[in-house]
């Protein structure tokens, strides 16, 4: 017993010399420079009108309650958002395993056993019983810091997958309106294609007739009658575009019978913005905070690595009873005290090797931060200056319409008075109906690029 105590004496003792000596000479200890060279302004036009906030709730400003109620379904039904919660709490389940290693791990056993022994002698036999509880602990001490900077690595994992959530959140929410913004223009569309048709049939009606009676051309019956089977194709297309859009959603939201009444609000108008600035880009998106998470790991990683190099201690002990009786002769107790050193030698490079790898994958990750900082900067901008032009664009795209809509109407009439010639009722008529498409078109593409400034600056249920 004498001996073993003055082991275990000398054991702490040099483990208490060791702990008095410094941190490792070139353990990392903070994040290397995380700058990215991102300019102090936005290098794109300014967007005119009310100002704009990040708010979690970015869907709301469209004035739609559809859209509104199927992002708020898609995000607690979407089977992407239920699987990167799951990936999440995997992550900080591991985390909480990889900090158990800071504390002692103390275990406890029993066991017992019955036998009969007969006697040489006399040929009697004798009962025995054995009876053991016994606990015991194990603890490696974390001079260097190895098992701290594995935590805190396994923390900013976790940290990354609660924004790798929000990522997926976000590109939820902005897929939904996206494919809720395409279906309407879709049944937008297919309205003024089945009127346009409607026009275009009267139009052969009317050829057909005169045909008849003289005053029209053979040629201007099948031109005629070629444009209503032409636009009936055009009304099939929006059709089939409408229902894809539908089983988009329908997928998005985890609702495979979903259906949609036709939107009484047609297209809403782009909400009036204005962004803030880079920083604000910077606290706000979700791929940019993860990076950072993911960078913090790595580095942390680093240390572990290089923690290496050094040895570790580590202290084991059990103590516990024995209860051993031949009719109950004798109970003791027993217990075992022992201290493990560990001192890297030679391994042949193995740990150098390990600690080279920790330092690639920090190098990567800080570029991989900075990435995605500048992505950030250079989505915001591509989305101010589409947002500009997007509203000059629209409205021209109205003057263009509603002038083409006057022209046809006009050549319409004229037309049914015979006063007007029939290749200049159907250039009428064609306009009309691609004016009307192509400034559906461009609002669509307004309300779009006004999806994605929102994802730039990282709007969304991540900031709930």
């Amino acid at each position: 017993m004498k001996k073993t105590a003055i082991t275990l004496a000398s054991g702490l003792a040099a483990s208490l010399l060791l702990a008095s000596c410094s941190t490792p000479p070139g353990l990392p200890k903070t994040l290397p420079d995380t700058r990215a060279s991102l300019p102090d302004t936005w290098n794109a036009p300014e967007v005119k009108g009310g100002a704009f906030s990040a708010r979690s709730d970015w869907w709301n400003e469209f004035s739609d309650p559809t859209l509104s109620s199927l992002i708020e379904t898609g995000l607690s039904r979407s089977h992407n958002v239920r699987a990167a919660l799951a990936r999440l709490e995997e992550a900080r389940a591991y985390a909480e395993e990889t900090g158990a290693a800071l504390y002692p791990n103390i275990s406890l056993g029993a066991d017992a056993s019955n036998g009969r022994t007969e006697s040489a002698t006399s040929g009697a036999y004798q009962k025995s019983k054995i009876h053991r509880v016994q606990g015991e602990a194990a603890w490696e001490i974390d001079f260097w810091g190895k098992n701290r900077k594995a935590r805190e690595a396994a923390l900013a994992s976790a940290d990354s997958s609660l924004w790798a959530v929000r990522a997926v959140e976000l590109s939820l929410a902005g897929n939904i309106a996206r494919q809720y913004f395409g279906w309407v223009a879709a049944r937008q569309s297919l309205a003024i294609s089945e009127n346009t048709l409607a026009s275009l049939a009267k139009t052969l009606s009317i050829t057909e007739a005169k045909y008849r009676l003289g005053t029209a051309t053979e040629v201007d019956v099948n031109t005629a009658r070629s444009d209503v089977e032409t636009q009936r194709t055009a009304v099939s297309s929006w059709k089939l575009a409408a229902e894809q859009h539908l089983h988009a959603l329908a997928l998005l939201t985890a609702q495979p019978e979903l259906k949609l009444p036709d939107s009484p609000y047609g297209l809403p108008e782009v909400p009036a913005i204005r962004p803030g600035i880079p920083s604000t880009l910077l606290q706000n998106r979700p791929d940019v905070r993860e990076a950072e998470a993911m960078l913090r790991s790595a580095h942390a990683s680093v240390a572990v690595a290089y923690a290496a190099f050094f040895p570790s201690i580590s202290l084991t002990g059990s103590a516990g009873t024995q209860s051993r009786a031949l009719s109950d002769l004798f109970t003791h107790s027993i217990w075992s005290v022992g201290l493990s050193l560990d001192l890297p030698i030679f391994d042949f490079g193995r740990r150098s090797a390990r600690f080279s790898q920790a330092k690639a994958a920090e190098t990567a990750a800080l570029e991989s931060y900075r990435m995605a900082a500048e992505q950030a900067y250079s989505d915001v901008r591509d989305s101010l200056s589409a947002a500009t032009y997007y509203s000059e664009e629209a409205r021209s795209r109205t003057v263009a319409r509603s002038t083409a809509e006057k022209a046809a109407a006009q050549a319409s009439t004229l037309y049914e008075a015979g006063k007007g010639g029939f290749l200049s009722l159907l250039t009428a008529q064609r306009s009309a109906n691609a004016a009307a498409l192509s400034e559906i078109s461009t609002r669509l593409n307004g309300l779009n690029n006004a999806v994605a400034l929102n994802l730039a600056l990282g709007a969304g249920p991540g900031n709930r």
